[in-house]
């Protein structure tokens, strides 16, 4: 009768390239008997095709009393072309769809896009932060839609953390994606 071997490597196998599986004649059931001849056999893994996905944002979808210079920020689930990240693919905006200025950027330590207002929001107002298919992984997948998210600002200027917003040597994160950095 026929027997299936299962071979499970320990780590994923890269995408994209060609493996190899060989079965040395010295295989051999539990009866001793060998194969006789080495097994060979080829395959290349798949590419992957599926977009990039954002499972966290920040400031939170609904969130109030948000401070009006906040750090707006979107967690991928994988690493993103950061030539895609730019004004046109990660945007903020507030009443009437109006585009607020500001400067985008990539933290690619954190696989998160970063959107920082160039001045004060305006106090208790609704805001979008839209993150658009412009974003693609780094093998070109698009993020399938666009990703919006909405949140409302605080009626007055809160003190603010230090807040590191750039790249530099050194790389600040914020784990918890409530727009304070936790960690440099």
């Amino acid at each position: 009768s026929t027997k299936t071997a299962t071979f499970r490597p320990n780590a994923p196998l890269r995408r994209g390239v060609s493996h190899t599986l060989k079965l040395f004649s010295s295989v051999a059931d539990v009866y001793g008997n060998g194969l006789g001849t080495t097994f060979q056999a080829a395959f290349t893994t798949a590419l992957d095709s599926q977009g990039p996905s954002i499972y966290a944002t920040s400031p939170a979808a609904n969130d109030i009393n948000v401070p009006l210079i906040p750090v707006v920020a979107a967690a991928f689930d994988e690493a993103l072309d950061p030539t895609t990240v730019s004004p046109s693919s990660v945007q903020l905006l507030g009443p009437g769809q109006t585009p607020v200025a500001g400067t985008v950027t990539y933290n690619s330590a954190g696989l998160q896009t970063v959107f920082v207002p160039t001045s004060n929001l305006a106090p208790s107002t609704t805001y979008t932060a839209r993150v658009t298919p412009g974003v693609k992984d780094a093998l070109g997948n698009a993020l399938a839609a666009n990703r919006e998210w909405s949140f409302t600002t605080g009626s007055t200027a809160t003190p603010q953390t230090l807040r590191i917003v750039g790249n530099y040597l050194d790389v600040a994160r914020d784990n918890e994606l409530d727009g304070k950095y936790d960690a440099l």
